[in-house]
């Protein structure tokens, strides 16, 4: 007999989170906070849906720093608030969703371990949402030695039972090579990995986060292809690693991926991965004649916000599109948001800050 699967319940809090869409910042808005130094922009931002960072930022003498602390403070404020929206089944696909962050808060805080860095310095990095609650993040930035902080990772099982036993066996295999790179691949490849089964387990209720999520694998590892290319072209490399940078879970095939590394010409490979996604064409052609993949990186990431944030009008409205939607404006918003901060540090005309915005399409 057929097992009737109830729909996960989005309808109150995809309600919840179209009405805090009208607390996001236009173009007007944005406009408007230029050229302010930062305290003056901290004030700006104390009129806000960020009022609360911004005050307690100014409380504590204001400055680039606890600017920037507000944004993060902000955002994680925001996405916190919205898991409170759902339950049950909805609430894990909200969890797989903002499951980013907890590989973030992973791979800032082995950084910070493997490098002995200062406390403030990890907690600056912390975005605080999901798995690593600040009482948790605490704990582990005041371990001084790595294999501690993995100790923690495992005993606690964090962010899911997955990653942390790669983790324990990549740190394993780092004591013996040193290779940091490939350390963070390989725990990053588990993560995704584990996403990539939660969702498929979860069938069609997560085809919007599968789709979103596999365009996200696909961008990272075009880039990650486009910069072994120009380190093999630069002979900043003698061979490829032994072990291919790819992500699991993307549309790009793999087969496709490693035809495209060994084109001979720019222009082949970037033909090869555009056949196999679209959107690629026009961030891939510029790169194939002026070989910028930091620009090419950026192209993609916009590319992949605004289409994330369209969501909000060409999405199921029930189902988990308007979270995604809405976690890619908050994103964008905290982006821009930091564009003016660093503007305003560095004392930018607002002329050179307006060509660095990013704004997406009017609402619907």
């Amino acid at each position: 007999m057929a097992i009737l699967r109830v729909r996960p319940r989005f309808e109150y809090g995809n309600t919840r989170l179209r009405v805090r869409r009208l607390d996001r910042m236009g173009e007007k808005q944005l406009s408007e906070l230029m050229g302010r130094d930062v305290d003056g922009l901290l004030g700006a931002l104390a009129s806000t849906a960020l009022r609360a960072e911004a005050e307690a930022a100014l409380a504590r003498g204001g400055g680039v720093r606890l600017l920037n602390a507000a944004l993060r403070g902000h955002e994680a404020r925001e996405l916190e608030s919205m898991r409170g929206f759902y339950s049950e089944t909805a609430l894990h696909l909200v969890d797989l969703l903002l499951a980013r962050f907890d590989l973030h808060n992973l791979l800032v805080l082995l950084r910070g371990a493997l490098r002995s860095a200062d406390e403030e310095q990890v907690l600056d990095e912390i975005i605080p949402v999901g798995a690593f609650t600040d009482l948790l993040v605490r704990e582990m930035v005041r371990q001084h030695e790595p294999a501690a902080v993995v100790s923690l990772l495992a005993g606690w099982e964090l962010p899911d039972v997955v990653t942390a036993r790669a983790t324990v066996d990549a740190f394993a295999t780092y004591e013996r090579d040193g290779n940091l790179g490939q350390f963070e691949s390989t725990i990053t490849a588990a993560h995704t990995g584990w996403v990539v089964g939660e969702l498929d387990d979860l069938g069609r209720e997560a085809v919007d986060l599968r789709a979103s999520l596999a365009r996200s694998v696909d961008e990272t590892n075009v880039i990650a292809l486009l910069r072994l290319r120009s380190a093999l072209s630069r002979r900043e490399m003698s061979k490829l690693p032994d072990v291919a940078p790819w992500l699991p879970g993307g549309g790009i095939v793999t087969s496709t991926l490693e035809s495209a590394l060994r084109q001979a010409e720019d222009t082949e490979a970037a033909a090869l991965l555009s056949a196999s996604a679209r959107y690629l064409d026009s961030p891939l052609e510029a790169w194939s004649r002026d070989g910028d993949v930091a620009r090419t990186q950026r192209a993609l990431e916009q590319q992949r916000v605004l289409n994330e944030i369209s969501l909000f009008r060409r999405g199921d409205p029930s189902g988990i599109a308007i979270p995604i939607a809405y976690v890619a404006e908050l994103a964008l918003e905290t982006r821009n948001l930091r564009v003016l901060a660093q503007g305003a540090a560095l004392g930018t005309s607002p002329g050179d800050l307006d060509g660095q915005l990013l704004l997406p399409k009017a609402r619907r």
